[in-house]
């Protein structure tokens, strides 16, 4: 079952993401149909990501995380929230925005 998670990750390009610390990364959900995720990283800087197709509606998902500091951007295709227990170096934030923008 985990190598499945990590598979589904590595095939969309999020497997590879670099953080100042290098995390342990846990797929919980996932829908192949529309490509949304929910996954935690486990670090030094725990946290949650969470992706779903780009939309207007509230994302109560999104709403109930329950960590410290929270990051939420739009790109072309995807909403994405990030909730850390550590704060997210801003030029690292910005590496990551365009490396998951990338996936798939």
């Amino acid at each position: 079952m985990m190598a499945e998670r990590r598979a589904w990750l590595a095939d969309r390009g999020i497997a590879s993401l670099s953080f100042t610390v290098t995390p342990a990364l846990m797929l919980h959900e996932w829908d192949d149909g529309s490509g949304s995720f929910h996954l935690s990283f486990d670090s030094m800087a725990d946290g949650s990501l969470l992706r779903r197709p780009r939309n207007d509606q509230p994302w109560a998902d999104a709403e109930q995380l329950i960590w410290e500091h929270h990051y939420r951007w739009s790109d072309a295709r995807w909403d994405w929230v990030l909730g850390s227990r550590q704060p997210v170096d801003e030029s690292q934030l910005a590496v990551m925005r365009t490396r998951l923008a990338q996936s798939t």
